[in-house]
């Protein structure tokens, strides 16, 4: 690591410590921090728990830290704070989409090309591009959001195809509680950024509500690199009774983005204009049998391209389940899932029809678990899913947590990950291969909880994962070939250390070591993060900083890019109860650096923001 960094990083800690010495000295309350490190999760199990108690490996991103840092989506929020995962970026705002584009997820080495290998849901919504097969991260807005739920490592026993490397899990904010919330945000930047953003809801106790909406722009720090997008959610929620509550929740993102490609063949007009909807029902009840949830769900596009490419796709889907305790000490999930995907392309300038092709995929599922002692906690879990081009396809899990003293928590898991070819993978451009073959994977893991007191928490989690078939992109377009690959293992080590000493300081250290066999295309071999975060009366300062090294454009270990070392700092102030401003510097050393191959990234930037309201 280079000099400058480590000497950046000392002089921040030693100014931040002396900051929390001269700073309100007043502890924070030891059973608000116990809860702050062991958050309550839904994603990994499908039922409400303890973190602590879940034998998977899990992240919860509060969504106010990475917006402080200037985030404005859910990519950005992951990129700084998630031990184990890398997102391309290519500029200043704006990912696009198409086989290159920047907003690629990788998840301990496996994401895929596009990103097809990690599933994204919406309040447990699954959501992909139906014909593509992959999410697209413009779509989703971090204006909505109250936290992001990842889980490192397969989750196909819940949640079938696409969780083959794991889950991120977008949970909206809601008015949880009688009352009425409302905010405005208005943020200006280099290179003419602007960010609008409203959100509005409210509480009646048997009602609730929330809409939000954002507007973004920048020019670009390359020519040909310009962002225009806005993005709405929308949330209505009944409870007739205590027993029963029924929900809708839509979104919508409408965004057009420039590539201004790689330095070395830059472009001048390769634009994509995408439209994105989403809609759930939700109906969520109490009987006797238990906690039964239910959602029916769209998601809709229109996507159009430069070359002349449009296409439109939908995904109409069904997810219901069960969480029952038929015995002392018991959990069980009964599930059942339903979805049908596909839509339709042509080249309007080639007048070229692709076709018009649609997939059906269904499955039951059971996942137990089991309280052995007050040290113990079993699980196992089984999915049967069922491809209509593939057949049968049958995805186990196991688990086991122990907890040998009150402040030390231990997990085992093994489970199998997989993904079927997607309609694009099996029929369209640009290299239809109908003799694909479903990716798979099997992940053994073990982790380590430590709660050493009240104001410290590390997690450590050692992992192998060993997988075969992954379809792979070989040779140069328009000669080009998909292919499932041989046998890979992919091993690693992964850390998050949080130090909350009081209530005005708080740090935070993660990292990971990562070998990923020949899957090397960005999968860094060792990444790592520093937060810090101190509060000194109504003003708040933070500074971030970011180290990726050992990164590679392609597979094979081919193309590596230069090492790099991120500093973003933050200074925001509560002028007034319903009044705030935020200053941010990004990119503070000026570093330059790619994200990914043949994109430099801006230098140092300046931004402003203004916040009105709760």
């Amino acid at each position: 690591m280079k000099r400058t960094p480590l000497v950046a990083t000392t002089f921040l800690l030693v100014i931040l410590l002396s900051l929390s010495a001269v700073a309100e000295t007043n502890s924070t309350p030891a059973d608000s921090v116990k809860y702050h490190f062991n958050p309550i999760v839904v994603t990994a199990t499908k039922a409400r728990g303890a973190l602590r108690d879940v034998d998977a490996t899990v992240s919860v991103i509060p969504a106010s830290t990475p917006r402080l840092f200037g985030a404005t989506t859910v990519p950005d929020a992951l990129n700084y704070a998630t031990p184990g995962i890398y997102v391309t970026q290519r500029g200043v705002m704006g990912f696009g989409v198409a086989v290159g584009a920047a907003g690629g997820i990788t998840l301990r080495g496996v994401g895929g090309t596009p990103n097809t290998e990690i599933l994204m849901l919406i309040n447990g919504r699954p959501d992909f591009m139906g014909m593509m097969g992959h999410p697209l991260p413009d779509a989703y807005d971090l204006e909505s959001v109250d936290r992001i739920e990842v889980v490192r490592g397969p989750a196909s026993v819940l949640y079938g195809s696409n969780a083959m490397g794991g889950v991120i899990n977008i949970i909206q904010h809601r008015v949880r509680h009688p009352g009425f919330e409302s905010s405005a945000r208005v943020r200006r930047g280099t290179y003419n950024t602007r960010v609008i953003s409203a959100m509005h809801g409210g509480n009646t106790g048997k009602f609730d509500y929330i809409v939000t909406g954002s507007s973004k722009h920048t020019d670009g720090h390359r020519p040909s690199s310009q962002f225009d997008g806005s993005n709405g959610s929308a949330h209505v929620a009944y409870r007739p009774h205590a027993n029963l509550e029924v929900s809708v929740n839509a979104n919508i993102a409408k965004y057009k983005a420039y590539d201004p490609g790689p330095v070395t063949k830059p472009y001048t007009d390769h634009w994509v204009d995408i439209l994105r909807q989403g809609l759930d029902l939700g109906l969520k009840g109490k009987t006797r049998l238990g906690e039964v949830n239910t959602k029916v769900y769209g998601n809709f596009g229109r996507h159009d391209i430069y070359d002349g490419w449009h296409s439109e796709d939908r995904t109409l889907g069904l997810t219901t389940y069960l969480n029952t305790k038929p015995v002392t000490g018991n959990l069980t999930t009964v599930g059942f899932d339903l979805m049908r995907y596909g839509g339709k392309a042509e080249n309007r300038q080639r007048h070229h029809d692709f076709g018009e092709y649609y997939i059906t995929e269904w499955a039951p599922y059971v996942h137990i678990r089991q309280i052995l002692s007050s040290k113990a906690i079993a699980s196992a879990g089984l999915r049967v899913e069922h491809h209509e081009l593939f057949g049968y396809e049958a995805v186990p899990k196991f688990g086991l947590v122990l907890e040998p003293a009150s402040a030390v928590t231990i997990r085992f898991s093994s489970g199998k990950g997989f993904r079927n070819p997607t309609i694009r993978e099996l029929y369209l451009f640009p290299a239809p291969t109908p003799t694909l073959k479903p990716e798979r994977l099997w992940n053994n893991e073990i982790g380590l909880q430590l709660r050493p007191s009240a104001h410290v928490f590390a997690d450590l989690t050692v992992f192998r994962a060993k997988g075969s078939n992954l379809i792979r992109v070989e040779g140069r377009y328009p000669h080009l070939k998909l292919s499932n690959s041989g046998e890979f293992v992919h091993k690693g080590f992964e850390w998050d250390l949080r130090w909350q000493p009081n209530s005005v300081f708080r740090a935070r250290f993660f990292g990971s070591l990562l070998d990923p066999d020949q899957q090397t295309r960005y999968a860094p071999k060792r990444r790592y993060g520093l937060t810090l975060i101190q509060r000194v009366g109504k003003a708040e300062f933070s500074a971030r900083l970011n180290r990726v090294e050992e990164l590679y454009g392609e597979d094979f270990y081919r193309e590596r890019l230069p090492d790099y070392t991120l500093l973003d700092l933050a200074a925001s102030v509560q002028i007034s109860p319903v009044l705030g401003l935020v200053l941010r510097v990004e990119n503070a050393l000026d570093t330059s650096y790619q994200a990914m191959l043949g994109y430099p990234m801006p230098g140092r930037m300046f931004s402003v923001e203004l916040k009105v309201g709760k």
